[in-house]
Order: C-alpha cells, then sequence, then structure tokens
C-alpha cells in the first residue's frame, strides 16, 4: 500500500457544475488566497463579516507552529502518569471533545491509562456513571473551550473542580489543564486555581478547526497518537497544495460539494469503514456547522451506511471511505450520475492531512455556496433562549413539569405544533398526532431525530431502528443526534439552513441531579432548558417540532415510539 492516500472524484449529474467550478477556482487563485488569509476571498461584504473572516484563517498553517509544542505536551502527560493519574476525561463541545474523540478512538488510549473519555453532555446519568466508576483523585481533567464560556463545559468543570478540592484543597488544580483564548473566563480560572498547565490556543483558529492545534493535541498526547507523525501529514498537505493550487484533492473535494449542493443535492452520506466511522461526527460538525446559514447548507448524515440504491437518496452526494487495506462497500458504476469521492487513507498518522484537507474543501464549498464558513449566528439564538429559560425559572431548583397532550405507556406526547387545538375537537390517537405531524413531507425534506439523554447502545440501537422505519415511511432523509451536542454542529443548520426540515425532540426525566457550584440552576434543569431554548428557536423560525418525554427509561420510551411509526 502507498502512503499516499488516494482520492477519486465522480461528479456523475454535477459534472457541469463541477468542471466549470474547478476552471474558475483556477482563474480565481482560491486556495492560494485561502492560504494566504485573505478574507476578500469569501465574497461577503460588511466590515463586521470581514473582520471575523480575517480572525478565524489560522487554521490553514497552525500545523506549522505546533510541531514545536509537542514535546512539551507529551512531557505534560508523562507529569500526569508519573503522578499516578489513570483516568483521562476531556470536558469540550462541538470540534474540540469531537476530534479528541477521534483521536482516541483510531489511535487507542495509553497503555497506563485505565480509561479516556469525553464528556459533551449535561445528562446527570452520564454524572452518576462518572462518579460510579472512578476515583476522582485518580483522574485527570482537560477544559476546553475556545469562548472560555460555554456553558456545559464551564457546568462541568465547576462541580468536578468542587469535588476534588473538598478532598484535596490544597491540590486540585493539579488534576486540570485548560486549553482556551488568551484573557476568556477559563484562561483567569486556570490561573486563579493553579491548573497543572495552561495552553492558550492561537486566537484566529476557530473551534471546528482546531483539530491540529492544542484544542486536538493535548487530549491526542494521551492516546498512541504520533503527534509530530500526524502535523507532518497536515504540513505535507499544505505544501502540495501550495505547490500545486490548482491541481489538489481539497479543491476538487469543495467543488464537488459545492457543485453538487448547487444541483441541489443538499444531502452529504458516508459510506464508511470500520477504521474511518469515527471520523464522520467530525466531518459532520464541521460542514454542518460551516455551510448552514442564510437558508443554504450541507446536511451531513452520521451513522447511516445506506447506499445509493435506496430510493431515500436522490438529494444526496455520497463519500466512500476507507482506510489501509480496507476495501470501500457497494461502489457504484463509473456511468453512474450519483455525486461522489472514493477516499482510501493510506494509514492512521494520514488523519492530520484528512483534517486540512477538509477544512479547506469545507472553505471552497462555503465560497461557492456564498456563505461565511467561519461564523455561527443560530447557534447564539439557542444559547440566548435557553438562558432566558433558566433565568424567568429562578427560585425552586426542581423542574417543573409539563401537562403532556397525551400518554402513551413509557412515552408522553408533551408539545406539537397545532394538535393541542385540533384535539380539543377530535380525540385523536398517538399514531395519527404523528402521522398529521409528518403529513406534509414532501421530496427533498428532512427528519431530524434529536434526543436529549445519555448515549447508551441501547439508546442508539432505538434511535437507528426509528431512523430506518421512518427514512422508509416517509422516503426522506432521516438524521438522529444526540443533544446538546448536536447544538454544536447540525444544530446551526437546523436553524439557518433551508426551510425543509422537520424534528422530534425526545427528553427524559432524571432519578438524580446535581446542583452546579456558583449558579442557582442543576444540571437537569440546563439540559431541559438547552432542549426548551432549542425548540423556541425552530418554532420562532416556523420550522415544525413535537417534543416527547421518554420518562425514566429512554429505550423503553422510543421502542413505544417505534410501535406508533410502524403501525
Amino acid at each position: 500500500m502507498s502512503d499516499e492516500t488516494k482520492q477519486v472524484v465522480r461528479p456523475g449529474g454535477a459534472k457541469r457544475g463541477y468542471d466549470a467550478w474547478l476552471k474558475k477556482a483556477g482563474q480565481s487563485n482560491i486556495i492560494e488566497k485561502i492560504i494566504d488569509k485573505r478574507p476578500s476571498v469569501f465574497n461577503k461584504r460588511g466590515r463586521e463579516q470581514m473582520a471575523l473572516i480575517d480572525e478565524r484563517l489560522g487554521w490553514t498553517d497552525v500545523m506549522r507552529s505546533m510541531k514545536r509544542e509537542t514535546l512539551a505536551i507529551e512531557r505534560m502527560a508523562d507529569t500526569v502518569r508519573e503522578d499516578g493519574l489513570e483516568h483521562l476525561f476531556v470536558l469540550g463541545m462541538g470540534g474540540s471533545s469531537l476530534s479528541a474523540d477521534v483521536f482516541s478512538k483510531v489511535f487507542g488510549k495509553q497503555s497506563w491509562l485505565k480509561s479516556f473519555t469525553i464528556v459533551d453532555t449535561t445528562a446527570p446519568t452520564v454524572l452518576d456513571e462518572l462518579f460510579k466508576a472512578v476515583e476522582l483523585t485518580k483522574s485527570f481533567f482537560i477544559v476546553e473551550s475556545k469562548s472560555g464560556n460555554t456553558i456545559e463545559t464551564i457546568s462541568l468543570f465547576r462541580l468536578l473542580f468542587r469535588r476534588i478540592k473538598d478532598v484535596r484543597p490544597l491540590k486540585a488544580g493539579k488534576y486540570f489543564c485548560a486549553v482556551t483564548d488568551e484573557r476568556s473566563d477559563l484562561h483567569h480560572m486556570s490561573r486563579r486555581n493553579r491548573f497543572r498547565a495552561l495552553y492558550l490556543n492561537p486566537e484566529d483558529v476557530g473551534g471546528r478547526y482546531s483539530a491540529l492545534s492544542y484544542f486536538g493535541l493535548v487530549p491526542a498526547a494521551f492516546t498512541k497518537a504520533n503527534l509530530n507523525g500526524i502535523l507532518s501529514s497536515a504540513d505535507d498537505f499544505l505544501s502540495t497544495m501550495e505547490s500545486n493550487p490548482n491541481d489538489n484533492d481539497a479543491l476538487s473535494l469543495g467543488c464537488l460539494l459545492g457543485s453538487a449542493w448547487e444541483s441541489g443535492k443538499d444531502k452529504l452520506r458516508f459510506i464508511a469503514s470500520k477504521k474511518t466511522s469515527s471520523f464522520i461526527p467530525w466531518i459532520e460538525q464541521l460542514v454542518a456547522e460551516s455551510t448552514g446559514k442564510e437558508g443554504k447548507g450541507i446536511l451531513p448524515i452520521e451513522g447511516d451506511n445506506r447506499g445509493p440504491a435506496s430510493d431515500v437518496n436522490n438529494d444526496s452526494t455520497f463519500i466512500y471511505y476507507s482506510m489501509g487495506s480496507e476495501k470501500p462497500s457497494s461502489l457504484p458504476s463509473s456511468s453512474s450520475n450519483i455525486p461522489r469521492a472514493i477516499i482510501n487513507v493510506s494509514k492512521s498518522v494520514n488523519l492530520g492531512a484528512e483534517m486540512l484537507k477538509w477544512e479547506m474543501a469545507t472553505a471552497v464549498g462555503s465560497i461557492i455556496m456564498g456563505v461565511n464558513p467561519f461564523d455561527e449566528p443560530n447557534v447564539a439564538e439557542t444559547k440566548a433562549n435557553t438562558l432566558e429559560f433558566l433565568k424567568t425559572r429562578r427560585g425552586p431548583r426542581k423542574v417543573i413539569p409539563i401537562d403532556p397532550i397525551f400518554h402513551y405507556g413509557d412515552m408522553d406526547i408533551v408539545h406539537a405544533e397545532g394538535i393541542k387545538s385540533l384535539a380539543r375537537k377530535k380525540p385523536y390517537s398517538p399514531e395519527e398526532i404523528i402521522r398529521s405531524f409528518l403529513g406534509d413531507i414532501e421530496k427533498g425534506d428532512y427528519i431530524s431525530l434529536l434526543c436529549y439523554s445519555e448515549i447508551t447502545p441501547a439508546i442508539e440501537r432505538k434511535l437507528n431502528a426509528a431512523r430506518d422505519a421512518l427514512a422508509q415511511n416517509y422516503k426522506v432523509t432521516v438524521s438522529r443526534s444526540f443533544g446538546p451536542r448536536y447544538l454544536h454542529s447540525l444544530g446551526q443548520l437546523h436553524k439557518g439552513g433551508k426551510q425543509n426540515g422537520h424534528f422530534i425532540v425526545f427528553e427524559r426525566e432524571y432519578s438524580n441531579d446535581y446542583n452546579i457550584p456558583l449558579t442557582l440552576f442543576s444540571f437537569e434543569r440546563l439540559i431541559k432548558a438547552q432542549a426548551k431554548g432549542d425548540i423556541a428557536t425552530l418554532k420562532k423560525r416556523k420550522r415544525p417540532v413535537i417534543t416527547i418525554n421518554l420518562k425514566h427509561n429512554p429505550a423503553a420510551g422510543l421502542n413505544r415510539f417505534l410501535e406508533l411509526i410502524k403501525k
């Protein structure tokens, strides 16, 4: 097997647009301008937009400066081992936590670690498991937040720091390190509490473009990854783009994404092999949050290996991913009209080059679509709504339950747009409510299943079964995601993208809860406020939403939901 990653692009029915954009991109020197960090290439107007783009182009060459930092990062990981800490937790959201997840799954944890866990949720049940499974004073925590005030990350930090401080009052900071921007709240907290280490990331690197900066590399030092090898592969790919700006894999992939979107293929599907499947959620957050705005967007579908033969995929571009000796499966014939790319990553260390390639391709695709890939205007709206729900319900920490519209065994239908008034006139059944809610779905629409709970294999299986059943019944794309994680990936596209989504939000009840130090709310209140904040934003934008409470047993509740949609 060659050391070089192989990529073949077949634009299919988007060939005319693809060829035109390849030519135009070459004439306009798009790749050169992005590498040169010239914001004008994104063709956005307004001083504010241009300034934001100008402040977010550091990812193009950050790997070169990071090469000087790897020894110090690895030395910090060695001190953690020498101090006998044997469990690692990464507290982060979005791009930072997902890049750590990729590195841990592809390379595996260091042999001296007993566990490597990403905590990117506010579900109290996850904290239950964490406190039962490990001794906190044998654990080390990496706290990652570009802004330094990401509510999920800082809430988790406050609780865990308080727990450790209770038993190690003078040395609690030794159990933590931080990755953040200079002058952020987390920067000040880490100084004040004497963290073991503080990494101030380059401020011109945004969260979803941060995998090859401290955000990805510090957690990766606790895996068996070769940090210099990852950065060198990205550096080599950057050199390739500098030498051949009009003929490289990032440009062809970006032109495929943009031209296929122009031809109506606004979904992106992945047929991923076992070794590459963990890379897909990272691509999902990068593409969805970068492109999903101004009524446009490309919807990536993670975790669904449904092939192009399926009749729900006429609106999709396909990416076939494999690594090393793995063979891509179910490839269409060379004459097929399906836009697609077939990618074989020669070896795991080349993930560095793959990450840079996808970042550049997403930037190129965004230029074709006419959007700014570096902002997330509608994410801020949900955050504001969440804070409003937390503020307006001060006082008792307990969550106030909402009377459901319908009880159905292990699940309740809590809210469905327009259904409550209809139910007064006619005794609707639960299955009729679901049918009514999804009754106006048209070709090219999509359904999104959004589950606010812990992520377990049992819940994932039920959600996948619901996804498959809905796709079969309604002949449209169905995505499934967990909240609040998706708020930092698909959430931007749900609100800012095309008006073709139908959203089914699942909540659950919790038997145990934890107050968040220095606040007036608990984790249960926070996760419910996050769900309500996002629902309020979707409703404000007239996107259809139905809310289902899975009570205390999400797997059983999802079983009930499956019964309904299969009737």
